[in-house]
């Protein structure tokens, strides 16, 4: 799932939206650690 926030991401972002991008941005960073 590759996601490009910096495109077609709204200025005022609803909760639910930053929730999903805040998750995926940990997500992201979990699986970074295990791959190490």
């Amino acid at each position: 799932m590759n996601i490009d926030y910096t495109e077609g991401w709204p200025f005022c972002p609803t909760e639910e939206q930053m929730l999903k991008q805040h998750a995926y941005l940990v997500l992201k960073k979990i699986g970074y650690c295990a791959m190490r």
